[in-house]
């Protein structure tokens, strides 16, 4: 697994209070859910379940692929003393989803990727077109799905306000309170 490179897998895992642990890999849309905390002193954590989700087959661009291929070469030169067991070329396809976040209400949101397109400005730069996002309920009842505006980075989840962090045309961060509407 290697931290830090775009669009390759990563392992991860969060704990939600009051007492679930989530953890995944993200070249597969499978979530496990664990329960932490049993009512018998000592319990070891029981699975509850997986969340899985569709796998879209979304191409990684030509200038993607740039970008990727220098990451490597760097964490190669980085790591020139030392055996490197990573790949040596980008991946031709996106993982199912690249970001998990947990709501306050104990809802799971899965950020999935989607295709990219140039996006304006100085540098050529590729850009996912919107934010997708699947919702769960744990421990893993399908909520629904959404999509947002490009370029966001949720921060915080709260029913149905979104805190994150949204790019400007000037390149500028900036702190956005979405609303969601969900449809009838």
């Amino acid at each position: 697994i290697y931290y830090g490179i775009d669009l390759l897998p990563q392992v991860w895992w969060a704990l939600v209070p009051p007492s679930f642990l989530l953890k995944g890999n993200t070249a597969r849309y499978e979530i496990e859910i664990w329960l932490t905390r049993h009512s018998t002193a000592g319990a070891e954590p029981r699975r509850l379940g997986t969340i899985r989700g569709p796998s879209d087959e979304i191409s990684v661009s030509a200038s993607e692929q740039a970008l990727v291929r220098r990451q490597l070469r760097r964490a190669r030169e980085h790591c020139a003393s030392c055996d490197w067991y990573g790949p040596t070329e980008p991946p031709t396809e996106k993982p199912p989803y690249h970001r998990v976040l947990i709501g306050t209400d104990s809802t799971v949101w899965v950020m999935r990727h989607a295709a990219s397109e140039k996006s304006s400005g100085g540098k050529a730069k590729w850009a996912e077109a919107e934010s997708r996002f699947d919702i769960f309920k744990l421990p893993s009842a399908y909520v629904g799905t959404i999509s947002g505006p490009p370029g966001i980075r949720p921060l915080l989840v709260r029913g149905d306000t979104v805190l994150a962090l949204k790019k400007l045309a000037s390149g500028v961060h900036t702190v956005a309170r979405l609303e969601i509407s969900w449809d009838p």
